[in-house]
């Protein structure tokens, strides 16, 4: 059924307007005067507009400078956390190259070779012909590498300092903080640091000295 009283009402509300409006065109009603004289007031106080809502608009941009400054300074360290970890597989790049690339020496336990294999699992063309034993330091320029994991009669297996998942180094900064150098199989991590000890970026990582690991050889920095 339908609601007569609410469609009257409607239909009384439609002619009210229509009514109105007729009036105002007609100019019988002065709305156009009351908006006329709202724009000439707002010209006239325009300034006095501008200084009152300023605060307010510089607020606004403040807020707005504030969030892409975080977002800078977030970007920013993200940055250097990538750069700090692309020096160091650099620089790690650079000694395994070294080592791979020299020619046949040894050095007491330490051996260097020439490779016959990649980079990815480097084995040294040295093996147990050499007295070579499973354990021994691999160096290159003073930086502790890896250790021998297999050997052979003609070679032997390097597992690197990354890839040292199950075992690992016991090590120091240069302010005296100890923890057990690990890998990830991407990254050489300082773990097992106490958590009241304070790192520092950049600073050197050494051994402390362990069985078959002499003390003072450089792994890395922080």
């Amino acid at each position: 059924m339908f609601n007569y009283q609410k469609i009257s009402r409607h239909l009384l509300v439609v002619v009210l307007l229509v009514f109105i409006f007729l009036l105002d065109f007609l100019g019988f009603l002065t709305l156009s005067s009351w908006r006329r004289l709202a724009i000439n007031w707002q010209a006239h106080n325009y300034q006095v507009i501008l200084t009152l809502t300023q605060p307010v608009t510089k607020l606004r941009q403040f807020w707005q400078l504030r969030q892409k400054l975080e977002d800078l300074e977030y970007r920013y360290r993200e940055a250097s956390v990538q750069l700090t970890e692309l020096e160091a597989l650099r620089e790690e790049n650079e000694a395994l190259r070294d080592l791979l690339e020299s020619s046949n020496r040894a050095l007491e336990k330490n051996l260097i070779t020439r490779p016959i294999s990649s980079f990815s699992k480097p084995v040294l063309a040295i093996g147990s012909d050499s007295a070579l034993r499973p354990g021994s330091l691999v160096l290159g320029e003073g930086n502790l590498l890896g250790i021998i994991e297999n050997v052979s009669q003609q070679q032997a297996r390097v597992l690197l300092l990354k890839n040292m998942l199950n075992q690992g180094v016991v090590a120091k900064t240069e302010s005296g903080v100890k923890g057990i150098v690990k890998g990830d199989g991407k990254n050489i991590i300082l773990s097992e640091v106490l958590s009241e000890e304070t790192l520092n970026l950049r600073e050197r990582v050494l051994t402390v000295g362990q069985e078959g690991i002499d003390p003072d050889i450089f792994i890395g920095r922080i």
